[in-house]
C-alpha cells in the first residue's frame, strides 16, 4: 500500500498550513511563526492554484501569527498592508497598527500606519500619528518625517503652517541624518521669505549641532543664484565657504576645492593662494596628498561661471 498519495494543489497547501500550524501551537517560537507565513507567502507566489485558496491559507497563517504575538516586523508590514485594501480590513488594521507600533516601536510599521492615513488624506491623523511616532522613535523618525512632510506639502495652499512646523521640528533633531531637512527647509523659506530672511535663518542653522554639509551646499547654491542675478554680494557666498572648511575642512578636501573654485569664478582669485595654504595645514595628513594632486589637477581648468 503507497504511503504517499497523488494529491491536488490545494490538498497539498492545506496539509502543509496543517503542519505549521501544528507546529506553531506545540512549539509557540518566533522561527517558526516566521516560517510558516513564508512558507504561505511563496505559495501566493504560485499561480498554479486558484487565488481564493492561496489567499485562504495566507490569511490563516497571519492571523495565527498575530494571536500568537510571535510574528515579525517584516510580516506585520505584510498583513497590514493586505487588510487596508478593504473597508471591513482597514478597521481592523487600525486596531492592530495602534498595537504592535507601540510594542515594536519599528519605522516600518509607523510607516504603513502614516500611509495609510495619507491614502485617506486624514490630515488630522497624519499629524497625531507622525507626532506619535516621532515620539516612540526618536532619532530614527527621520523617514516618518520625511512622509509628513511630503505629505503637507500637496496641502501647501491651504495648511502651510503645519510644513513649516514640521520642518521646525526636524531641523532640531541631533542626529546628523535630519541634515537633509535643513536644506529643505532653507527651499521652503526661499518660496515665503525674502532673501534676507533665508539669509538669517541660515545663520541660525549652521551654528546647530550637529554640523550639517548639506545646508552649506544649499546655501551655496542659492547665494550663486544671487549673484548670477546682481553680479554683487559674493562676500555672502564667501562666508558660506568659511563655514564648510571650518566645520568640515579637517577630513573632507571637496570643501577646499568648491571654495577655489568660489574664488577663481566669481571671488578675487588673490585669496587662492592662501587657502590652498590653508587646506594644506588644516586637512588630516592623508588627506593632504590626495588634495594636492587634486589641486594641481583642477586649478588651470576652473573657469568663471559668468563666462
Amino acid at each position: 500500500m503507497p504511503v504517499f498519495k497523488d494529491r491536488t494543489m490545494g490538498q497539498r497547501i492545506e496539509l502543509c498550513a496543517k503542519v505549521y500550524e501544528t507546529a506553531l501551537k506545540t512549539l509557540k517560537t518566533r522561527t517558526i511563526c516566521h516560517d510558516y507565513i513564508s512558507a504561505m507567502l511563496i505559495i501566493n507566489e504560485n499561480n498554479e492554484t486558484d487565488l481564493k485558496t492561496r489567499r485562504k491559507y495566507l490569511a490563516m497563517a497571519l492571523k495565527m501569527g498575530h494571536e500568537s504575538g510571535l510574528m515579525s516586523e517584516e510580516h506585520y508590514c505584510v498583513f497590514l498592508r493586505l487588510l487596508i485594501v478593504t473597508e471591513t480590513g482597514r478597521k481592523i488594521a487600525e486596531s492592530i497598527l495602534s498595537e504592535v507600533c507601540s510594542a515594536y516601536k519599528s519605522v516600518k510599521l509607523y510607516e504603513v500606519w502614516l500611509s495609510y492615513y495619507i491614502s485617506q488624506n486624514d490630515s488630522d491623523m497624519v499629524e497625531k500619528i507622525h507626532a506619535k511616532a516621532v515620539k516612540d522613535l526618536g532619532d530614527k523618525s527621520g523617514p516618518i518625517f520625511e512622509l509628513a512632510i511630503q505629505y503637507f506639502k500637496t496641502r501647501y495652499d491651504e495648511d502651510r503652517s503645519t510644513l513649516d512646523r514640521l520642518y521646525r521640528d526636524a531641523i532640531k533633531m541631533t542626529n546628523p541624518k535630519f541634515g537633509i531637512f535643513r536644506a529643505q527647509y532653507l527651499e521652503f523659506c526661499m518660496l515665503n521669505s525674502p532673501f534676507d530672511k533665508v539669509r538669517k535663518e541660515y545663520d541660525h542653522l549652521s551654528q546647530l549641532p550637529p554640523p550639517c554639509l548639506k545646508l552649506h551646499e544649499k546655501m551655496a547654491e542659492l547665494e550663486s543664484q544671487v549673484i548670477l542675478r546682481t553680479k554683487k554680494d559674493s562676500e555672502r557666498r564667501r562666508q558660506v565657504y568659511e563655514n564648510m572648511v571650518l566645520q568640515f575642512g579637517k577630513e573632507n578636501t571637496s570643501v577646499w576645492m568648491e571654495y577655489v573654485r568660489f574664488e577663481c569664478s566669481f571671488g578675487d582669485k588673490n585669496r587662492v593662494a592662501h587657502i590652498h595654504d590653508r587646506a594644506k595645514a588644516t586637512l588630516n595628513e592623508n588627506l593632504v596628498y590626495p588634495f594636492q594632486m587634486e589641486y594641481d589637477l583642477k586649478k588651470e581648468n576652473f573657469k568663471t561661471e559668468v563666462d
